[in-house]
């Protein structure tokens, strides 16, 4: 599969061939590459992706998609406090693997993506400790 998308990426390097026209490239180009056992057995399935979330954003988009992708991932590293700072690192560092053997943000794992992306950045780090400090101004 992965061979099958280095070539796809390229023809398309920069920009990429869109979302429609890459899958249409990879399907052709993996029929290359593919072994009987793997025809088979992919027969049902109409669209594979590359399993590879940086390679399916090259062929989709480029190396400018695949720039704006580790933006998205690396920018909560910069935004984050600091009491979050290792939390966050792990599970940017756990969607950077899985982006590896899987298309982590464009499939079955978005939503679980958002959901990491919005518990860094929504919740403050302590509510108890805000809402005591609160209290206190107020009532002096």
């Amino acid at each position: 599969l992965w061979k099958s998308a280095f070539e796809v990426i390229k023809s398309a390097p920069i920009t990429g061939h869109g979302i429609s026209d890459t899958q249409n490239l990879f399907t052709d180009q993996r029929t290359k590459y593919q072994t009987e056992t793997f025809r088979l057995e992919s027969r049902s399935y109409t669209q594979v992706d590359a399993h590879n979330q940086y390679f399916q954003t090259t062929m989709e988009f480029g190396v400018i998609g695949l720039i704006i992708l580790m933006f998205i991932f690396i920018f909560p590293v910069f935004n984050v406090d600091k009491d979050r700072f290792l939390p966050t690192l792990f599970i940017i560092g756990m969607c950077l693997f899985q982006s590896v053997f899987d298309v982590f943000i464009t499939n079955t794992f978005s939503l679980f993506f958002c959901f990491l992306m919005l518990m860094m950045f929504v919740f403050p780090n302590d509510l108890s400790n805000s809402e005591t400090e609160e209290n206190i101004n107020l009532s002096e």
